[in-house]
């Protein structure tokens, strides 16, 4: 959010169609309401994990491939392994480092649960 000349970062707490945004502060927590001309997104910010994705997701200590099936605040996955479905917290979801996970990872991954 810009602040005098330079631009801060914020969260968007509500962005009612043709008024104000109603920001906070992530300096201070504050909250305040901007034009949506003040607003820029932060450099390098990644979409939002959407329906689809192949990411990574967390089943106890450990990462395993997955597919998103929703995302509505909680992250709805398909476990790679054995196609169950789960819902997760965003913090148990990530974004696959390497897009071209092999299907090795996949059995490795059901091996570990399995067993």
């Amino acid at each position: 959010g810009k602040y005098g000349d330079s631009y801060f970062e914020v969260e968007v707490i509500d962005a009612p169609e043709g008024g104000d945004v109603k920001v906070k502060w992530a300096f201070d927590g504050s909250e305040s309401e901007l034009p949506v001309s003040d607003l820029q997104k932060k450099a390098g910010a990644e979409s939002p994990i959407k329906a689809g994705d192949k990411v990574e997701a967390k089943y106890g200590d450990k990462w395993y491939d997955a597919e998103v099936v929703s995302n509505d605040g909680k992250i709805k996955v398909k476990w790679g392994f054995d196609g169950s479905e789960a819902e997760l917290e965003a913090t148990d979801v990530q974004r696959k480092a390497d897009a071209e996970a092999s299907g090795e990872a996949e059995a490795e991954a059901f091996t570990e649960v399995v067993l």
